[in-house]
């Protein structure tokens, strides 16, 4: 009982670390935090294994993974987005 006490009205939740789960009780930003942080760790931890299974451990230095992976999903649609922005029509003269 004194361990429970101490974790949930002592702090002792904010001690768990990024893995532990999301406790029910946490509200706002608190809870985002959290789900954020673990989101996180799970997208670093899938990069990992890809470039693991693929063999670019040789190519790519371990910092610049997840710079890589991020311009490739992210080049397409500034791509296109800017194709879109500079898609102009030119009407110099006035329609009758």
């Amino acid at each position: 009982m004194e361990g429970l006490e101490a974790f949930a009205i002592e702090g002792g939740w904010k001690r768990i670390g990024e893995d532990g789960m999301i406790p029910v009780n946490l509200k706002g930003i608190e809870s985002w935090g959290r789900w954020l942080a673990q989101q996180k760790i799970g997208i670093m931890r899938d990069i990992d294994y890809a470039w693991g299974q693929y063999g670019l451990y040789n190519y790519v230095p371990a910092p610049y993974h997840y710079w890589a992976v991020g311009a490739v999903t992210t080049l397409p649609f500034m791509l296109v987005c800017s194709l879109l922005c500079c898609i102009v029509e030119d009407d110099d003269e006035p329609k009758p």
